[in-house]
């Protein structure tokens, strides 16, 4: 049976031996927990490389020393999880000194002839069992001729218990705080303005994974609960560097998480969490791992990635140098979310509630976010919804094309014959929205009232008034809190019958019920916005995804009359060209067997099931988001109160000014009635 030293005793007495020293002399026999791992990689070499991270109570003020693994064959490398034991045998200590920094201890191990190395992985916990030799049994071995022994059975409860003194039951076994580790909230531009940010740590949970484009990109959607920080939409960011190379990406666009499964190549988690932003991890095809990629519903650490803004969109760069390892959620993150959860905080921004420009007439709402609203469309319910979002986007991108005329108005006064016409795009930390605002809608948020626009002077002040409400600072900027009611357009031949993954034989699949018509789905009082939503005509906003901007109605009825079905607005690529694609789907790496916290869980094994590909969700999931594509969000109830003020002292002015006129007038007529009289009386004598 083999003997043990600590990882201390094994650091220093190799770094006290001489340079002549043997190669025997440098091998040691250690037993340590495991506080992080990565995924094999692949190196310059024909080698696959995995780093692990190790620590035992000799090391706990010092902290954790580095284990690197190299073999020609990924399948039999270690790929422990964070909190497992791993028994190393004939591991090599050595020293090296990176370029600036301090000479450090690495333990070294290969897995092919002539070396001896071999390890042992165990779980964390001791199996439920009163059999003491089923309790010493390793889940992994490698190169092993033994296994147990007094000595190294007393190791392992030594680790055991030490593993639950450090981090407790159903703790991480990595909180120890990095340098580089950031959670989505602390990312953002660098304090220099233009200057390149630094390459990051990430420890997150992927929510959906997008290979449609492989031959492209490869874009995973992670998630930590906590929601990105609002960037101006003209925010130059250079892309991160690590090493001289660029961490940047070929397409440079906008991406918004897709909601439901769609195969081949797009897997979405079944039940999303409610708040909390996605944020895009785009993979250039040599930088994908070789070993796969981590399945919906897994917790991931990624190392060495860089960051990008794009029109005001935080995106994370995966490439040839980043690493990507299974992990679990941060100690006290699962009562942390439940607060959040508990207490509705849709929102994290902004950080002060002056920066809420308008407030909904209907308090007594539920604030929902962004990804809540498209779900609930998707089941077709109606709203209201009550939102707090900024305003990112609108059009048409001619201010003047604002304002329709209302050929059906009553009345022939100047204002009744103009009506507000218009498309904005709303976002909040868990996605975006198209609404349109119309008619009264208009003028309650812009404290404007509808006219001909065609002076230069108007345009600019509708300018000005949009520029307030879209303003973007540090402190979150400006919000805007409303209400959404959802119409439903009519479904073509197309919509009713969506693109089906293969059922069994005799499988029966029935329509959804309940489907409504534009002016049906609507309520009365909303007919007359509905007549002038019929007559607009909306542009997508220059410099915004043609992906990202909802079809205007004109164009779903062109799409519906030629028998075409309106694109889904939440599509991150264009489907149109993938769907004729052949794609190559890389595979997924099977879950982390580790716990996780209880209310996790659920959003895990659902993610998994996810990946299963059972016929009926996947059935659900097309009929879903065929609904959603048929959805037409119109916006109420934005009073923005600084805006009416205005208007009404505007009005007070113009009304004032009137007056004057209108005394002036009297005044001069006045004058002039007595001017005549002289005259005429002088006439007269």
């Amino acid at each position: 049976m083999p003997t043990f030293e600590t990882l201390a005793r094994a650091i220093e007495r190799v770094g006290n031996l001489q340079a002549s020293a043997t190669y025997q002399e440098k091998l040691t026999n250690v037993i340590g927990i495991v506080v992080d791992s990565e995924l094999p990689r692949a190196t310059r070499g024909p080698d696959m490389a995995a780093n692990v991270k190790l620590l035992d109570p000799s090391l706990e003020e010092a902290g954790p020393v580095e284990l690197i693994v190299f073999s020609p064959s990924q399948h039999e490398m270690p790929r422990p999880n964070a909190g497992d034991i791993l028994e190393l045998r004939h591991v090599i200590v050595q020293f090296w000194e990176p370029p600036g920094a301090l000479k450090r201890p690495q333990l070294f191990g290969k897995m092919s002839r002539p070396h001896s190395f071999g390890f042992l992985l165990y779980h964390r916990a001791a199996p439920a069992t009163t059999d003491t030799a089923a309790a010493l049994q390793p889940y992994q071995v490698y190169n092993a001729a033994s296994v147990g022994g007094e000595e190294a059975r007393q190791r392992l409860i030594e680790m055991r218990n030490f593993a639950e003194q450090m981090f407790g039951a159903g703790r991480a076994a990595h909180d120890a705080p990095t340098p580089y580790l950031r959670r989505i909230k602390e990312l953002g531009p660098p304090e220099q303005p233009g200057g390149r940010p630094d390459p990051v740590d990430m420890r997150v949970q992927v929510l959906a994974i997008d290979q449609r484009a492989s031959t492209e990109e490869v874009v995973l959607y992670v998630w930590d609960a906590t929601d990105a920080r609002p960037l101006a939409a003209d925010l130059v960011m250079p892309a991160s560097k690590y090493k001289q190379v660029d961490l940047s990406i070929s397409r440079l666009c906008r991406r918004s998480m897709p909601l439901f499964s769609q195969p081949p190549g797009l897997i979405v988690m079944p039940k999303l969490p409610p708040f909390g932003t996605a944020v895009p991890v785009i993979m250039q095809p040599d930088a994908v791992p070789p070993h796969g990629l981590p399945p919906a519903g897994q917790w991931v650490k990624l190392r060495i990635v860089g960051l990008l803004a794009v029109q005001g969109q935080l995106q994370v760069v995966f490439g040839a140098c980043s690493r990507l390892g299974l992990t679990q959620p941060a100690t006290g993150f699962d009562t942390w979310y439940q607060t959040r959860l508990a207490n509705n905080d849709t929102c994290e921004w902004p950080l002060e509630d002056t920066n809420i420009a308008t407030r909904c007439s209907r308090p007594g709402l539920p604030l929902l976010t962004a990804r809540q609203v498209l779900l609930r469309a998707a089941e077709q319910q109606q709203g209201p919804f009550r939102v707090q979002a900024r305003l990112t986007g609108y059009s048409p991108q001619e201010l003047k094309q604002w304002c329709k005329r209302d050929n059906e108005a009553e009345g022939s006064s100047q204002q009744q014959q103009w009506a507000w016409a218009a498309s904005l795009r709303l976002e909040d930390s868990t996605g975006e929205l198209q609404a349109l605002l119309l008619g009264e809608e208009g003028t309650k948020l812009l404290g404007l009232p509808p006219h001909n626009l065609s002076h230069p002077d108007d345009v600019r002040q509708l300018q000005e008034r949009l520029a307030g409400l879209s303003s973007v600072d540090e402190t979150g900027g400006v919000w805007l809190e409303v209400a959404l009611t959802v119409a439903f357009k009519e479904a073509t031949s197309a919509q009713q019958s969506p693109v089906q993954p293969h059922v069994q034989q005799g499988a029966h699949q029935q329509q959804p019920e309940g489907q409504q018509s534009l002016r049906q789905a609507v309520q009365p009082q909303q007919v007359d916005q509905q007549k002038q939503l019929q007559n607009l005509q909306v542009q997508p906003v220059t410099g915004i995804a043609q992906e990202n901007v909802a079809p205007s109605p004109q164009q779903v009825q062109v799409q519906q009359e030629q028998g075409q079905q309106p694109q889904l607005p939440l599509c991150s690529h264009n489907q149109a060209e993938q769907h004729d694609q052949e794609r190559h789907i890389i595979p997924l790496l099977p879950a982390s067997p580790s716990p996780a916290p209880q209310s996790l869980q659920q959003h895990s094994q659902e993610g998994a099931a996810g990946q299963t590909g059972e016929d009926s969700s996947l059935i659900q999931a097309a009929e879903a988001a065929a609904r959603l594509a048929r959805c037409v969000f119109i916006l109420h109830d934005a009073v923005c109160p600084h805006y009416q003020e205005q208007q009404v002292s505007s009005a007070q002015t113009v009304q004032q000014q009137q007056q004057g006129q209108h005394q002036e007038l009297v005044a001069c007529d006045v004058d002039h009635r007595s001017k005549t009289q002289r005259l005429d009386s002088s006439e007269h004598h």
